[in-house]
């Protein structure tokens, strides 16, 4: 478990994890070195295998072992789980032609209409080969540094779609959807 803001706290509550039926190791960071980073920093526990980073801010069912199959299956170097997420966007867009004149006006449309509305759920696996392109000691960011380096070097990465319950929970808005969602059964 990589831990900045209250480690102490978050390591008295769950301790070694012995009560939950897991065994927890912990990582604190000092000083931020983003999601990769961290991971870099802890490298030599995953050397020995395909293992699985997912991100503490999201809320799932999703069952890891049938993204484990299909990694295999795909014969990935990582691949990340995504969740179709087709939510409204708050504003009205405009496309212009040259000069300024309005082409086209569209009324808070659906995210698809853009493009796929697959999100980055922060579930990943990988193979640990990756590790070896995460730089040591500096601030490394899955999504902004580690995923456009794999595209670029044509690494095989494949996208597991789930249809599985899924929420970003950081923000107060999300989590009391997601506390609702659950006292509703829906997960």
């Amino acid at each position: 478990c990589n831990l900045h803001t209250f480690p102490e706290t978050i390591k008295d509550y769950f301790g070694s994890g012995e009560k939950l039926g897991i065994k927890i190791k912990y990582s604190v960071e000092k000083k931020l070195l983003g999601n990769a980073g961290g991971l870099k920093k802890v490298e030599n526990q995953f050397k020995d295998g395909t293992f699985a980073v997912i991100s503490g801010d999201g809320f799932t069912n999703i069952d890891l072992r049938r993204v484990l199959e299909f990694h295999r299956r795909k014969k990935s170097f990582a691949t990340m789980v995504l969740k179709v997420v087709d939510t409204e966007l708050p504003y009205g867009f405009t496309r212009l032609r040259a000069g300024g004149r309005i082409k086209e006006f569209v009324e808070k449309p659906k995210v698809s209409s853009f493009t796929s509305p697959a999100a980055n759920t922060g579930i990943y696996i990988f193979e640990p080969d990756v590790l070896k392109l995460i730089p040591k000691n500096g601030f490394y960011d899955f999504g902004r540094n580690l995923w456009p380096k794999l595209l670029r070097k044509g690494c095989p990465i494949y996208g597991f779609v789930t249809r599985a319950y899924w929420c970003d929970v950081g923000d107060l808005a999300s989590y009391r959807q997601t506390v609702f969602d659950v006292l509703d059964g829906k997960v």
